[in-house]
């Protein structure tokens, strides 16, 4: 699929009346020029150089040089069968002995419309931009102002300024554009990333995790609290001694944040993974592994003595999204189910106070 490239467009710089060498004087002509443009999905954007000018002549349809209107040549006489008068002009008289009486010849010249072609290419930048949301607002928002303003002049101006057509082009891409950012933002908000007041249990334990926070523990009872104290000093030894740094040496110290929600019959940890979008694929796994191991034998040690299993998930975190989600229970020696699907989180999480870290 061709997406960029470039092409020629054509138009009128001005006209007037002139002396055809094909077919006479008093002959109305227009001058045309050829620029090329650079075009993206089609569409002209930027202009760059100047092809070529051309003065056409209204009434045989011939093309000659720009140079044509400063000729003098001998104009035919009328009175041999000369070319006809143009609709509308009255014939002059002419002398038998005399050369023909010509109207003086005129030009009328074009104002450029800078307006209206600016807001075109805005309007149309904006439009395709429209996912990115804040820096498309401003261009369509700009974009509109000046078609508004291109067209007003467009049509006061008459036929002397072009541009409306531009202009119209820049005002409808603009509104497009402005449409589809906002559908965009109300599709976010939708699905629930304008809802930060109504989060549930689940958003909020995985907010609580973040790598901004300045605890490494956090649960929805006291009991659950000292559970991911122990979690997260137990994960961040391990880290030091199970793997090793990209320099070939002993890892760094790692900050390990964990959120336990504990309730009856089953245990949820959600683990932060310090630099988790820089461990390969067989890191990963060792990752889940030991994660899982480790809070079997943390909840086995609680519940020493008792007979009933718990039901279990363990899940790790990058800096934004969860990479692995696994659920089980404290009797399987691996997870039953490894997926990257938070809602599987979401039947360990009720409705509960939470407590806060360190009480």
């Amino acid at each position: 699929m061709i997406i960029f490239g470039t092409t020629g467009i054509e138009s009128v710089e001005s006209r007037g009346s002139f002396h055809c060498p094909a077919c006479g004087p008093r002959a109305f002509y227009q001058r045309k020029s050829v620029r090329r443009f650079f075009t993206l999905f089609f569409v002209p954007l930027i202009p760059l150089n100047k092809v070529g000018t051309s003065v056409v002549c209204d009434r045989c349809g011939g093309s000659f040089k720009p140079e044509v209107l400063d000729w003098g040549g001998v104009v035919p006489g009328l009175a041999e069968g000369g070319p006809p008068p143009l609709p509308g002009v009255v014939q002059p008289a002419v002398a038998a002995t005399g050369p023909p009486v010509l109207p003086p010849a005129f030009t009328v010249d074009y104002q450029s419309n800078g307006m209206a072609k600016a807001s075109m290419i805005l309007g149309i930048i904006g439009l395709l931009t429209s996912f990115l949301l804040c820096p498309s607002v401003f261009l369509c928002i700009i974009g509109l102002v000046l078609g508004f303003i291109g067209l007003s002049r467009s049509r006061k101006a008459g036929s002397v300024m072009g541009g409306g057509k531009q202009a119209i082009a820049g005002i409808s891409c603009s509104a497009l554009g402005l449409l589809a950012i906002v559908g965009l933002a109300m599709a976010i908000d939708k699905d629930g990333t304008g809802k930060s007041s109504a989060k549930s249990p689940r958003e909020a334990a995985a907010g609580s995790i973040s790598g901004s926070s300045d605890e490494t523990a956090h649960g929805n009872t006291p009991e659950a609290v000292e559970l991911a104290k122990s979690y997260s000093a137990i994960l961040s030894g391990l880290h030091q001694v199970a793997f090793q740094s990209s320099k070939g040496g002993s890892s760094k110290e790692a900050r390990y944040v964990v959120h336990c929600e504990l309730h009856e019959g089953s245990c949820a940890f959600l683990v932060n993974v310090p630099q988790y979008r820089k461990f390969t694929d067989d890191a990963k796994t060792s990752l889940e592994d030991l994660t899982w191991t480790t809070a079997r034998d943390l909840l086995k040690d609680r519940k020493a003595g008792e007979t009933k299993d718990l039901d279990l998930c363990v899940a790790l975190k990058g800096m934004v999204l969860f990479g692995s989600v696994m659920t089980g229970s404290t009797a399987m020696e691996a997870p039953a189910r490894r997926t990257k699907d938070e809602k599987d989180m979401d039947r360990f999480f009720a409705e509960a106070p939470r407590a806060k870290p360190g009480s």
